[in-house]
């Protein structure tokens, strides 16, 4: 069997996880054990954020210049406009408080009910679709997706991901080098659990060294 995954990912703010449970536990919500599939496919989804969209505009707009800090606490602030989470985009760069308003305007009303007859006026909470179909190895980095976690996470840059070039593409074996990586990849909380302090290895450099001494 081919083994599939369907992935919708927010852009600009980038942030792929991609499950890997399954690379050395056997079967972890898939039909067949790992082994058993010859291919592991990604049918990906980029889009951008019609809020976040329209909120860059307004910043850029009053010569406020976007950076990466700067949209990811724009972006805490759509989902959640509280006066703590303006405060600490306002430490990011000061937001003059009148443009709190417009800002406020880009949010979309969840509580909201529309007719079907009104179908064609539904404002879209996103915009800018972009498709992409890669093998997972392809598109993986070798670092966890989130948090302490062992999702495996992808490559951020867009360009990289559409085209499938992730770190292990640069790998002569990189397919056998990603399975093995993926397979012995812990967090620290799994080598405390194995008795021991630190992780066996934390990227591809290190995991080679550790290959080597094995």
């Amino acid at each position: 069997p081919t083994f599939w995954s369907l992935k919708a990912h927010r852009m600009p703010l980038f942030h792929a996880d991609l499950e890997n449970a399954f690379l050395g536990c056997g079967k972890w919500d898939i039909t067949y054990p790992y082994k058993d599939y010859k291919r592991h496919w990604i049918l990906g989804f980029i889009y951008t954020r019609t809020d976040l969209f329209e909120a860059e505009l307004i910043l850029e707009a009053n010569e406020i210049k976007m950076t990466i800090d700067l949209r990811k606490k724009l972006s805490a602030y759509l989902l959640e406009n509280t006066d703590e989470n303006w405060e600490e985009l306002c430490k990011i760069k000061d937001i003059p408080l009148g443009l709190r308003l417009l800002i406020d305007g880009c949010i979309s009303d969840e509580l909201n009910t529309y007719h079907i007859e009104d179908i064609e006026s539904i404002p879209s909470v996103v915009r800018d679709f972009e498709v992409f179909f890669a093998e997972k190895w392809k598109i993986a980095s070798d670092k966890a997706g989130s948090g302490n976690t062992k999702n495996i996470g992808s490559v951020k840059e867009i360009d990289r991901m559409v085209s499938g070039r992730g770190i292990f593409t640069k790998q002569d074996d990189g397919y056998e080098v990603f399975n093995k990586y993926w397979q012995e990849f812990e967090t620290i909380e799994m080598a405390k659990a194995n008795g021991r302090d630190k992780r066996k290895y934390t990227d591809l450099k290190s995991f080679f060294e550790w290959r080597k001494n094995l």
